[in-house]
Parts: C-alpha cells; structure tokens; sequence
C-alpha cells in the first residue's frame, strides 16, 4: 500500500512539473533587452571655470535632457539576474556665467552617456513583473557654449550609481512593453556629486 501511494505522489508531483515547468520557462525568459526612449532630469551644478576665467563660475540649472535607453538583463534564475544598461541624452541647460562684477545667461548645449551594471531582482506575476535594481559603472558629459566671442568646451569622465526600478507588461511570449522604469542617478562630475533623475519606457524583447 505504501509503495502505492508513493508511486501515486511521485506521478502526481511529475504531472505538476510537467505542467509548471513550461510555465515558469514562459514567463522567465534567460535575457531580455530594453529598446527604449529615456529623459534625464539633471540636478543643478556649480562649475568653477578660475582656470579660465579670474573668479568665474558657470551655474547650471536643472535640465531636462531627451534620449536613449538600451539595457541588456541576464536571469540566472526566475527572479534574480545581472543587468548592464546604457544610456544617451541631449539638450541644452541654461547656464549662468558669473564673474565677479557681472552675470551672462545662456544655455550650454550638452551630451550625458552612462554605462552602469548591476544586480536586479524581479517578482513576476501573470502578464506583469516589477523590478528593482542596484547599479555601479561610469558616465561622460561633453558640454559647449558661446559667451559673446569665447566658446567654451568641457568633458569629464566620472563616477556614476543608479539605483531605481520598473514595470513591464508581457504582449507575447517574446515582447513586452516597459510601461515606466525609474532611476535615481549620481555622478560625481567636477569632483562634485550630481543627483539626477532618470525615467523611460520602452519595448522590452525576450529570449
């Protein structure tokens, strides 16, 4: 009798991994890459410029800047897995040049990439998974402006860290759409940190 139930329990437990395991194959793809659009909203910045100009500063005030976003995730298991994630963004920030005696306005055309990898955790249920991650790499801002006959140029490599998360609805076994992700970006351009706050959307392929 024993030896029946086992037999029993051991088909019945068969039949339900029969049964999960396409499940669980369908809904935790092994990698999953974001094509998306992103828009930086930058944190407001104090540039000193002494080794150009005497006692001189650039201030410039939060920006939004429009870009790209391309992320490519790889799942060790259901809900755990690394990320690494680029981004582009362009526009202009209005700038202040201040002297001592004098301020100019204008707006300093600009270009911010970031590259930063990470781990992220997902919890998927149905259509929806929700994610959240922690990401560490590096950032370059390339900036120029005109002040009357001088033009300005400035580029700096730096530290960044993102940290944020998002939202994916699944259209098809190998398309989903990424309704909003959001991440809080640090950099330490000019040895000074910048807080800034990133945000997108996107269609997500998985494979």
């Amino acid at each position: 009798m024993k030896a029946i139930k086992v037999l029993k329990y051991t088909a019945s437990l068969f039949l339900l991994l029969l049964f999960v395991i396409p499940v669980m194959a369908q809904d935790s793809p092994k990698s999953e890459i974001l094509l998306g659009y992103s828009l930086l909203r930058t944190d407001e910045d104090v540039v000193n410029t002494d080794s150009i100009l005497s006692r001189s500063f650039f201030k410039k005030k939060g920006g939004d800047l429009n870009g790209w976003n391309l992320s490519v995730s790889a799942n060790a298991t259901s809900w755990f897995g690394f990320v690494g994630d680029f981004s582009g963004h362009y526009g202009s920030i209005n700038t202040l040049l201040a002297p001592t005696t004098s301020g100019v306005s204008g707006n300093m055309d600009t270009m911010i990439h970031v590259f930063v990898f990470g781990p992220q955790f997902t919890f998927r249920g149905g259509p929806f998974s929700v994610f959240v991650r922690v990401m560490g790499g590096a950032a370059r801002m390339d900036q120029s402006t005109t002040v009357g006959s001088l033009k300005f140029k400035f580029d700096d490599k730096a530290f960044a860290a993102a940290a944020g998360g998002g939202l994916d609805l699944r259209i098809a076994d190998r398309l989903a759409i990424r309704l909003i992700q959001a991440d809080y970006l640090v950099t330490k351009f000019n040895n000074q940190d910048q807080r800034n706050l990133r945000v997108g959307a996107g269609f997500v392929i998985r494979r």
